[in-house]
């Protein structure tokens, strides 16, 4: 018999086979249906129908639930039993600027990525070097992280008279 969880993804597998929810338990699904997880991340609100096989809970359908404000998460089985609601703050989606701007927030995690990839660079070739070489590569790979290399790049196709260079980006259709 199938039972029934109303609740918030508190965690999901990379490989986007399993979620796990607020009752602190584990749900799967079939390394066919991955996709049927896909589109789910960690804090949605989502209505989770299950099969419970041995100490398995395996999916047989996820959607999304609008109803719930992520306050509480309820279990029901055939029965109508229902567990212990349990305290759950909804996470609140923040949109991404993509170039980042040089103000953003995020720009100084994506400084320490960069300097780290260019240490890493380094590191692995076994070519002494001096700080700052090493802090003009971290310079590149921000620029190329936070979308400013695209920008200059897209920059440099436009013309003096401000009319873009013809051929220099192809039509998509």
């Amino acid at each position: 018999m199938n039972e029934t969880i109303t609740s918030q993804i508190k965690a999901k597998r990379r490989d986007s086979q399993a979620i796990k929810l607020s009752d602190e338990e584990w749900y799967s699904v079939h390394p066919n249906r991955v996709g049927d997880l896909a589109p789910f991340q960690k804090g949605d609100n989502v209505v989770v129908e299950y099969k419970l096989n041995g100490q398995y809970r395996n999916i047989t359908s996820c959607k999304y639930n609008s109803e719930m404000s992520g306050q509480t998460a309820h279990k029901t089985n055939g029965a109508g039993e229902t567990s212990r609601p349990r305290n759950n703050s909804p996470k609140q989606f923040v949109a991404r600027e993509f170039p980042m701007p040089a103000t953003h927030p995020d720009r100084t995690i994506l400084r320490s990525v960069a300097l780290k990839a260019a240490v890493d660079h380094f590191v692995s070739s076994d070519v002494p070097v001096n700080k700052e070489t090493e802090i003009e590569y971290a310079r590149y790979y921000e620029d190329y992280l936070s979308g400013d290399l695209d920008a200059k790049q897209a920059a440099n196709l436009i013309e003096d008279d401000g009319s873009e260079i013809k051929n220099a980006i192809p039509d998509v259709d």
